[in-house]
């Protein structure tokens, strides 16, 4: 079975330019391409040549200013909706491991991301893959990842409902762009896009996955905020599109999708693995409006 194509997308930041080099590199060691498959990377700061790295299929698109990351992924959607073709949205701090891609070929209407170690944290000899990582933690370690990944997918199979999900690798397919749209671009410079859009996806009963069988490594934050920090930490304009995203959608809403409310958390990820695809909308409606 042939999958639909992809517009593979990404935002390159000279403050992170090591770990786009590595990101990529990874993704097409271990990403299977096909003809019809697109890879773009926007040059947000013009600084995307410092790194020299070249392929042939991946495609550079400078911006003359930068912009906050909702205008450069509603340039993506753009593009994907144009070539009616499915959307994979990539940080630029993630290691690709092999055969990730597979799991997303057969299509669903639903947003799908591989787990990370957000999610799964493991250790293997001197890789220890916690929830926020640096380059160098990593680097060396390369085949003890592939371990990880191999044993991981070995023991973790098929999708988990969730309510919403960071979006450091997600794929949206074109019947998912095509009924919710464009990123709300309100939020900036980065934070809150990607949880307004789940709430937005769900009320087009359009539900929110994490796919199991599908490893990757996120270094976490180095795409924002986080590159010289320990322990990476909300930015001021986060907190700023954290007001923004309650004012628009209301404070039940806002905690639950902001995971400030552990009990709120496991309500409603427990009433959306009861329900069906069609009672999700509705639940979520319940909520905005209660």
């Amino acid at each position: 079975m042939t999958r639909n194509p992809i517009l593979f997308g990404m935002v390159h930041l000279r403050s992170s330019k090591s770990y786009t080099k590595v990101t990529l590199e990874s993704f097409f060691r271990n990403t299977s391409l096909e003809d019809n498959d697109r890879v773009i990377v926007i040059d947000n700061d013009n600084s995307f040549s410092e790194i020299n790295f070249h392929h042939e299929k991946l495609n550079v698109i400078s911006n003359s200013v930068p912009l906050p990351f909702s205008k450069n992924a509603n340039i993506l959607i753009s593009k994907s909706l144009e070539a009616k073709i499915d959307l994979f949205l990539l940080n630029n701090d993630i290691i690709f491991t092999k055969n990730w891609l597979s799991p997303f070929e057969v299509p669903i209407r639903a947003i799908r991301l591989p787990v990370s170690n957000a999610q799964f944290q493991y250790r293997k000899n001197n890789l220890n893959l916690q929830m926020s990582m640096k380059l160098e933690e990593f680097l060396g370690f390369e085949r003890e990842l592939e371990d990880v990944a191999e044993t991981h997918i070995r023991n973790n199979q098929g999708l988990k409902l969730v309510h919403t999900a960071p979006y450091y690798c997600v794929n949206i397919p074109f019947t998912v762009l095509s009924s919710v749209g464009f990123f709300d671009e309100q939020f900036v410079p980065a934070g809150w896009e990607d949880t307004d859009y789940s709430v937005r996806s769900y009320l087009e009963n359009i539900p929110v996955y994490y796919v199991l069988n599908s490893y990757v490594l996120h270094f976490y934050g180095k795409s924002t905020w986080s590159v010289d920090n320990e322990t990476p930490s909300p930015i001021p304009k986060d907190i700023e599109a954290a007001k923004l995203f309650e004012k628009k959608w209301g404070s039940n809403i806002a905690k639950l999708f902001g995971y400030q409310s552990p009990d709120l958390l496991s309500y409603m990820e427990d009433r959306l693995q009861r329900a069906s695809i069609k009672e999700i909308g509705k639940i979520v409606q319940t909520l905005k409006t209660s």
